[in-house]
């Protein structure tokens, strides 16, 4: 290194000179204030060489941000164009380190200032990058501290990974845990009762509610705050509930009793944070499960496993595309129906047709299927009765002490949450009382601190009186039992769901809700090219298969019916057997012979019902039937003489005299 008199000139001092500090996070510069002490300490060697203190610039503003990015750090880019405005005649830092952890950001500082006359000051240590013996010392040690940071983060990280194997803890315990530091690093439960209660109470409300923002929603009405732990400092704040909130806890496995190590991987390939505390660093991307490392009953849980995992499976898919909540829409079964041929959700479509609108439910896949052409959809008309059908057989099998025990649950969580409001209350009434004692053992004199212990016990005094009037109105909205009249007259009403169904003031968002409660899906899969087949998976692993006719098809199998020989008759009796209903302006009567023929000559089939009458007649005659036998045999095959006439022994007779067939066995008179 070379002498600071032969090195500082009157140019040099003629320009600022630029002391440059940081740390890496904001814990470090809170906790860690010997390290800025320690770099500040190089102002008294910027003075020895010469520079006045109002001629030293501090750049201070990337506390806390990481030295492994240049972009991220506001300063050390202002430092490179000072230096490139000819500004800057000295550059002080502590060590490389505190200028950047990597050599390539490192060099690039290097060559602006031998580029620019620029000298740099080491720890006390004064270099002149023109001088190449003392650039490429000032390179080592840039590359010796860059090596010395790497190996430092790799045993951090192999330590770490061999405590986590042994048990310990080596991550800080969400809200509702605290850790009791070193040598166990174990955690236990907060020993606030309100944050375990309202902990609780998340998993509670979520096991039946089913919906992150319904949770906190129900949570904000109740006036239930949310525990959360603070950033820095430690300690709980309260907050009140949101979607994303209750999202946290009730898919944490650590509230199941377990320690996850590695749920994330940070890397560069992944970019770098641009905006917040860790702004610089490599961005994180969750990993698959199966790579998680698991500690199982590392601490006491706050819900069983088993519940969990089916919560936080819930959760995962907990958003509108893909769990479509229950709205205002007249589709029962929306965001419920699935396509079996091609494993995807079918969407609902809705459109108006002159004056009712109408809706589909419709299939995302591509429009090239290998054996039509096209994916399918199929109209909420037919698709919704025929899956309320069968829901309200299912409800028509349930009991009353089912009923009974829903009330009975519903009162004992509207009690639980009162106490944790009245606990709540409590609280707050003691913090108001410690608050008041502070303010009079304060000493008025003291303006500051009198003023700053008022405005705290008024802040205390206004809590307490919330929380007493959230208590309150808990406490007046706790639901009644219900009488032996009022269950009575519950169970008498209950064993008519269809009543209730069909009733004006229920809306179908209670329907929706309601076939929710026991469908998890309704399953479409291709039989052939005009039947399918619907599947229904009940809550519990239960499922049922049903035939179903697409409404595009009716027409396709009346032709495939007539084909095999079906009589217009018995085509109707099967349409409406698979649920057919008309359209036009019959729409939704079922089907009959003549609704059958104009469908058969629509599609250019000609239908000559009247010969096909006579030939089966001739037919049965020359078989031997009798007259009562063959009218019989046609009523059996539902072949009518007109819609709604079947034949008569007079209608036979005279069949049989134009064809000149004699019957068997006596001919009665008319």
């Amino acid at each position: 290194m070379s002498s600071p008199w032969t090195s500082v000139t009157a140019t040099h001092l003629s320009r600022k000179a630029a002391l440059y500090i940081r740390q890496s996070t904001l814990h470090q510069v809170q906790v860690h204030i010997g390290s800025t002490a320690v770099q500040m300490n190089q102002m008294e060697f910027i003075e020895r060489l010469g520079w006045q203190k109002d001629r030293v610039w501090v750049l201070d503003g990337d506390m806390g941000i990481t030295g492994t990015s240049a972009e991220a750090r506001d300063d050390w880019q202002l430092l490179h164009q000072a230096i490139a405005r000819s500004e800057v005649g000295l550059v002080a830092f502590s060590a490389t380190s505190r200028a950047s952890r990597t050599h390539r950001d490192f060099a690039v500082l290097v060559g602006l200032c031998q580029l620019y006359d620029v000298l740099v000051l080491v720890d006390g240590s004064l270099v002149d990058p023109k001088i190449p013996s003392q650039r490429l010392l000032l390179g080592i040690r840039s590359v010796f501290d860059e090596y010395e940071n790497d190996e430092r983060i790799q045993r951090l990280r192999e330590s770490k990974k061999a405590l986590v194997k042994k048990g310990f803890a080596m991550s800080r315990p969400p809200v509702g845990y605290v850790s009791l530091g070193k040598p166990t690093r174990q955690w236990v439960k907060d020993p606030d009762p309100a944050v375990q209660q309202t902990i609780t109470e998340v998993f509670t409300l979520y096991e039946r509610l089913r919906s992150l923002r319904r949770v906190a929603a129900h949570l904000r009405d109740a006036g239930i705050l949310l525990p959360a732990n603070r950033r820095t400092g430690g300690g709980v704040v309260w907050r009140p509930a949101l979607a994303r909130s209750v999202a946290r806890i009730v898919t944490n496995p650590h509230y199941a009793g377990y320690y996850c190590w590695g749920k994330k991987h940070a890397s560069l390939l992944f970019g770098r944070v641009e905006r917040g505390p860790n702004r610089g660093r490599a961005k994180a991307r969750s990993v698959p499960r199966e790579q998680w490392h698991f500690i199982d009953n590392h601490h006491e849980p706050y819900i069983e496993p088993d519940r969990f995992w089916r919560m936080r499976a819930l959760a995962e898919r907990s958003t509108f595309r893909r769990q479509q909540p229950p709205l205002r829409g007249a589709a029962l079964v929306q965001g419920l129906v699935w396509c079996g041929d091609c494993d995807r959700r079918m969407y609902t479509r809705y459109w108006k047709h002159r004056d009712r609108i109408a809706a589909n439910y419709v299939c995302p896949g591509p429009r090239t299927d290998p054996r039509d052409g096209n994916c399918r959809y199929h109209s909420a008309l037919r698709i919704d009765p025929f899956v309320a059908a069968r829901v309200l057989d299912v409800l028509r099998g349930l009991d009353l002490d089912l009923v009974r025990a829903t009330l009975d649950r519903l009162r004992n969580e509207s009690e639980a949450r009162t106490a944790h409001l009245g606990q709540g209350w409590q609280i707050a009434e003691r913090e108001a009382k410690t608050a008041e004692e502070r303010l009079k053992a304060a000493d008025p004199r003291n303006e500051r601190v009198f003023r700053l212990l008022e405005s705290e016990l008024e802040t205390a005094l206004a809590k307490a009186a919330r929380r007493k009037a959230e208590y309150d109105l808990a406490l007046r909205v706790i639901p009644t039992p219900f009488s032996d009249d009022e269950l009575g007259r519950l169970h008498t009403l209950g064993q008519d769901y269809a009543f209730i169904w069909d009733a004006p003031s229920t809306t179908h968002q209670d329907r929706k809700r309601l076939i929710r409660c026991l469908v998890e899906r309704v399953v479409f899969r291709r039989r052939d090219d005009i039947e399918v087949e619907i599947e229904i998976v009940w809550h519990g692993g239960e499922r049922t298969r049903l035939d179903f006719l697409p409404l595009g098809n009716v027409r396709k199998l009346a032709k495939r019916l007539h084909e095999r020989g079906a009589w217009p008759e018995e085509i109707a009796t099967a349409l409406t057997a698979y649920g057919g209903i008309t359209r036009g302006r019959r729409r939704g009567t079922p089907y009959d012979a003549q609704v059958v023929i104009k469908s058969l000559r629509d599609l250019g089939v000609s239908v000559d019902v009247r010969r096909r009458k006579t030939e089966l007649i001739r037919a049965l005659l020359r078989d031997g039937l009798s007259v009562d036998q063959v009218v019989e045999e046609m009523k059996g095959r539902g072949v009518e003489m007109r819609a709604g006439q079947p034949y008569t022994r007079r209608h036979i007779l005279y069949h049989a005299s134009r064809l000149r067939v004699s019957p068997p066995g006596p001919i009665r008179s008319k």
